[in-house]
């Protein structure tokens, strides 16, 4: 593996790529092979819905150029939002998403069948941006286990420190010789990733495998010290499981210099193979069978039951206006933004029951706005995963319920502005019907006074 990994590190330092046309392949092309035969096939997708990233066309060409002078696989690029269906994901192994910033013009039965490809043993490789798009769908956040939050250290700043977590693993084999590495790029923040107990996402998410993660010691002046900091070694990149697929991801690619970088580059050929590791299997991607379960609520920590839940120490950030405490209903108003992909609004809540002593509660939050011609999404982080609802234009309303909220629990509600003209901004409202209290357990209950 070592003799390999060096030849292709070598390959990409040196190797001249041939024009990019020759590389692709038809999304309706010719039959395929056997895939235990074949090079794994990829599917390069990105359409872009906000703002799009020049890096973009620089990672496609790179694609194309990758897959001709390694023979590692094939690729075929898109930003035909058509492709994102069955009838052409049946035919490749794995789906690369490139800054795909936005919500792109899907239907329900377009998402339904990414899933349930994904699910079967489809292969997705997301890269930066992707986590900045597609809010109100929950499974694709659940897929790729982080939403964006903000980029206080850009694209422009000085290198920023990574660290690399899992040197024996082949996907950061072109960084495994030293213990962290020097590079620029533009490093998000995750939603949930605030230092906030019970919540602590991606790290935390079952399946989840960290590669990469920042030394937030390395980063722009100025920035741990002020409104948006970064955790504590938060992840840049990592690789996960949906139902029986694989999911990797990389914050970087950001700049168009980073799609040059030879340990860049073999990252993704080798994120590539190990995405092949399983293929889709062409019974499961005809069966009517489910889709993996969504995200469910851990049970509620006994000791606490009937005890005030504590309101953590949180900063300011462009995507918070309040952290408090809720045990029936609260209404908050959220900031208005810019039109085009920008979640300005934010909430924080802590699902207090103490006074009802109940374990658990069914959550109602909807998201409304003033005028129907706004296109508002919502987008709720726990510290189990996520939940979404995204409503076609002239609804003006979106709603979340969630099931079986244990005590204390941190809900982080989102307003994200698809396409808001009027940038009037949108009032979430809670409401929390506590489940019968139920008896605490033993030992749990307060101490009998002694006379």
């Amino acid at each position: 593996m070592r003799a390999r990994l060096a030849a292709l590190a070598a390959l990409l330092l040196t190797g001249t790529a041939v024009p990019a046309a020759s590389a692709a392949t038809s999304a309706d092309g010719t039959a395929a092979a056997e895939p235990d035969t074949e090079p794994p096939r990829v599917l390069v997708w990105g359409g872009t819905y906000g703002f799009r990233h020049p890096s973009i066309t620089t990672g496609e060409r790179t694609m194309l150029e990758l897959a001709q002078a390694t023979g590692e696989f094939s690729v075929t690029v898109t930003e035909n939002p058509a492709d994102l269906s069955m009838a052409t994901l049946r035919d490749y192994d794995a789906l690369m998403w490139i800054s795909t910033t936005g919500k792109a013009p899907i239907t329900e039965q377009q998402r339904d069948e990414v899933m349930r490809w994904s699910a079967c043993g489809g292969g997705n490789l997301g890269i930066h941006a992707v986590l900045d798009s597609e809010y109100g769908w929950p499974e694709h956040a659940q897929l790729f286990g982080a939403q964006f939050d903000s980029h206080p250290h850009g694209a422009g700043a000085p290198p920023a420190r990574v660290v690399v977590e899992q040197p024996s693993d082949p996907t950061v084999a072109g960084w495994s010789d030293a213990d962290s590495f020097p590079m620029r790029d533009e490093y998000y923040r995750w939603r949930g990733a605030r230092g906030v107990p019970g919540i602590s996402l991606p790290r935390d998410l079952p399946g989840t495998e960290v590669l990469l993660s920042l030394d937030e010691t390395s980063v722009a002046d100025g920035v741990q010290e002020g409104d948006q900091p970064y955790e504590d070694n938060q992840p840049i990149a990592w690789k996960r499981t949906y139902g029986d697929g694989r999911v990797f991801y990389n914050n970087m690619g950001h700049n168009e210099s980073t799609w040059s970088v030879p340990a860049f580059q073999l990252s993704l050929v080798n994120a590539i193979e190990w995405l092949a590791g399983v293929r889709p299997d062409p019974e499961c991607l005809d069966a009517d069978a489910p889709l993996p379960d969504g995200p469910q609520p851990p049970a509620a920590e006994p000791r606490q039951i009937g005890k005030p839940c504590p309101i953590p120490a949180m900063r300011e950030t462009n995507a918070t206006e309040d952290f408090r405490a809720v045990h029936t209903t609260d209404t908050q108003a959220l900031n208005g933004g810019i039109p085009g992909n920008f979640a300005w609004g934010a909430q924080t809540w802590v699902v207090d029951l103490s006074p009802s002593r109940a374990r658990t509660a069914d959550v109602t939050i909807d998201l409304d706005w003033s005028l129907p011609t706004d296109d508002y999404d919502l987008s709720v982080t726990t510290g189990w995963g996520y939940y979404g609802s995204d409503n076609p234009v002239g609804t003006a309303r979106e709603q979340v319920v969630i099931d079986d909220v244990p005590h204390c629990a941190i809900l982080q509600v989102a307003g994200d502005n698809m396409f808001a003209p009027s940038m009037s901004g949108t009032t979430a409202t809670i409401d929390v019907a506590p489940d019968p209290a139920r008896p605490p357990a033993p030992g749990t209950g307060p101490r009998a006074r002694r006379e």
